[in-house]
């Protein structure tokens, strides 16, 4: 067990959220979706104090204000982020695994609530990983904007980034984060859908394996000001909109394809 913890606690050292993290894949874990054109509401009960986007905000680095836009202007930045994300996910991944192994040592309910120490490490490795491959998927979707020149759906509350287009393929680390992020040279417009396409079924995968963690201990999915916001239902609606997110990618790009 003090093994596990202490894999949990050198996770943590690796959590270092932007803005768009903290009131994004941080704040609802891997319910949250990836966005393309359409702006996606998180669905909240009736009266919940940060119900819907007041205080989660899908729309990742596209509009300005708030959340600020900059996580997309520095390669370097994003490079950073998704290299210390993913070190968060593989340590919290280890501590998971050596926790559950504690569980199936343990009887009553010493054994249960090992288990949900297992769960709520399991869900922390899976926020990492939500978090990694949201910031993969809109480089892609910037790039993608870039090469058609497509802006975002109008949001009444936000002000669209006009200046898109000198954000990510003028930039001279471009073909170097290519490389790094996607084992490839700067896409080419169908190969940069099929790399959306896997990322799009790895994220929806890692929110359908979040399912047995937040229903074996509820409490997961609840978040004070919001209510539940990763439970089945959001996670289930979470690939909905990712899906759909990749077809709005698809339909952008079909011009250049």
């Amino acid at each position: 067990m003090l093994s596990a913890w202490h894999h949990a606690s050198e996770g943590i050292r690796h959590n270092i959220p932007s803005v768009e993290d903290q009131y994004g894949p941080l704040r609802v874990g891997p319910a949250y979706p990836f966005a393309t054109k359409t702006y996606w509401i998180m669905p909240s009960e009736e009266g919940t104090h940060f119900g819907g986007d007041r205080i989660t905000y899908t729309s990742y680095g596209i509009y300005r204000g708030f959340p600020a836009s900059s996580i997309l202007r520095n390669i370097r930045r994003l490079h950073h982020g998704i290299s210390e994300f993913s070190l968060m996910q593989r340590e919290y991944d280890e501590a998971a695994n050596l926790m559950a192994g504690v569980a199936e040592r343990l009887t009553g309910r010493a054994r249960q609530e090992a288990g949900r120490m297992a769960a709520h490490l399991y869900l922390m490795a899976r926020t990492a990983e939500t978090t990694v491959n949201v910031k993969r998927f809109s480089m892609l979707r910037h790039a993608a904007m870039e090469m058609t020149g497509t802006l975002p759906t109008h949001h009444p509350r936000m002000e669209i980034v006009t200046e898109m287009p000198i954000y990510l393929t003028n930039d001279p680390m471009w073909p170097q984060a290519c490389r790094t992020f996607f084992g490839c040279e700067p896409p080419t417009p169908a190969e940069l859908l099929a790399l959306a396409g896997e990322i799009v079924r790895e994220e929806c995968d890692n929110a359908r394996r979040t399912i047995p963690a937040v229903e074996y201990d509820s409490r997961l999915g609840w978040e004070a000001s919001m209510e539940y916001m990763c439970d089945r239902a959001h996670l289930e609606w979470k690939c909905e909109c990712t899906e759909k997110a990749l077809s709005e990618l698809r339909e952008m790009l079909a011009p250049l394809l």
